[in-house]
């Protein structure tokens, strides 16, 4: 049974698969096919660097009519200190700069409360002030000190 069910698909098969085919005749191409040429480098060609272009400017260029000023620009920093020793406190101004510090052992416990704002300088003259010592900013060593004021009097009252 199951080979005579089998039988018969496929002759229905074998006779419905020509009358489902196209009716229109076939077409040719009468066109040659297409031939590249054989590749004469195996690596593509290296890209173009530094194309330079000649220009010449319509006129000069003037000049800087600003007068040349030797003051340097500082930063203006804010430093807020509430009762920190001055080895704290000279630690706080020279990171402001990213400088190095060093403050005497004979002021070092001393405590300081200040909240002020400007430059390096300006910072420096304010905690003198307050304090009553000797801060000393060295841009060239960048280095900030804290010293005493019997320190700096080259031993005079001694």
């Amino acid at each position: 049974m199951f080979f005579r069910n089998a039988l018969t698909i496929t002759l229905l098969g074998a006779v419905a698969l020509p009358l489902s085919s196209c009716s229109r005749a076939y077409v040719t191409n009468d066109e040659p096919p297409r031939v590249n040429r054989i590749a004469r480098r195996q690596l593509p060609p290296e890209p173009v660097y530094n194309r330079l272009r000649w220009v010449h400017l319509p006129y000069t260029i003037p000049t800087a009519d600003r007068p040349h000023s030797d003051t340097a620009l500082m930063p203006i920093y804010h430093l807020e200190l509430a009762e920190n020793s001055l080895k704290e406190a000279a630690a706080a101004l020279a990171s402001t700069a990213r400088y190095s510090s060093y403050c005497s052992e004979l002021i070092a416990e001393d405590v300081i409360s200040i909240s002020t704002l400007g430059t390096i300088e300006e910072l420096a003259t304010q905690i003198e002030e307050q304090a009553g010592i000797e801060v000393v900013v060295d841009h060239e060593n960048k280095e900030v000190r804290f010293l005493p004021l019997d320190a700096t009097s080259n031993g005079e009252n001694a």
